[in-house]
C-alpha cells in the first residue's frame, strides 16, 4: 500500500483540533481551581446567626446553648456568650391563629386576583407577627435566634447580637 500525505487542509484540521483540546483543558482547570477556592471559602465562612435555648441571663448578656459547627476550630463550642446593648433588636414571634391566617390569605388571594399589574412587587404573608420585646423579656429556658452584628471568628463563643428573636415554645409532646 502507499503512503499518503496528508493534505494542507487536514494538517491545518489537525493543528485546530489539538489545539481546542489543549484550550479545553486549561479552561476546565481554570474552571476547577476556582470552585474549588470558592468551595473553600464557602467551608471557612465563620457563621453569622445561632439558634438555641437560654441557659441564663447575665446583665446585658444572654448565654446560649446552641450547637454550631465552626469551620477552622478544633473545639467547637456550644455554649454561646450573646452581648446585647441599645442597638440590638429584641423581638418575639407570635403565631397567627389558624382562622386570622386564612382570612388574611382570602384578602390578599382577592387582591392578587384583582391586580393586573405585573410591576408590582409580589406579596406573602407570614403565619406569625413579630413583637417588639426588650431583654427584659427573656427567660431562661426560651428558645432564641440570634443574628450577629458581624461573623464570628472561628473558635469564639462571644459575639455581639443585632437582634434577638424569641421562637415560640413547642406544643407538650411536640419536641
Amino acid at each position: 500500500t502507499e503512503h499518503m500525505e496528508p493534505t494542507p487542509y487536514k494538517k491545518y484540521f489537525l493543528i485546530t483540533l489539538g489545539l481546542a483540546a489543549i484550550l479545553i483543558f486549561v479552561a476546565w482547570q481554570v474552571g476547577y481551581t476556582t470552585g474549588l477556592k470558592s468551595a473553600s471559602t464557602a467551608r471557612t465562612t465563620p457563621p453569622t446567626a445561632i439558634s438555641g435555648k437560654i441557659i441564663s441571663i447575665n446583665g446585658a448578656t444572654i448565654f446560649v446553648q446552641a450547637p454550631v459547627f465552626v469551620v477552622g476550630s478544633t473545639t467547637q463550642p456550644t455554649d454561646w456568650q450573646v452581648v446585647t446593648n441599645a442597638s440590638t433588636i429584641f423581638k418575639r414571634v407570635i403565631p397567627k391563629d389558624q382562622k386570622t391566617y386564612q382570612n388574611e390569605m382570602n384578602v390578599l388571594s382577592a387582591k392578587q386576583a384583582t391586580s393586573s399589574s405585573a410591576s408590582t412587587p409580589a406579596e406573602y404573608l407570614l403565619p406569625f407577627t413579630l413583637l417588639p420585646i426588650s431583654l427584659l423579656d427573656l427567660r431562661t429556658d426560651d428558645n432564641i435566634a440570634v443574628i450577629a452584628t458581624e461573623s464570628m471568628p472561628a473558635g469564639a463563643n462571644k459575639f455581639t447580637a443585632k437582634q434577638v428573636i424569641v421562637e415560640p415554645a413547642l406544643p407538650v409532646g411536640k419536641k
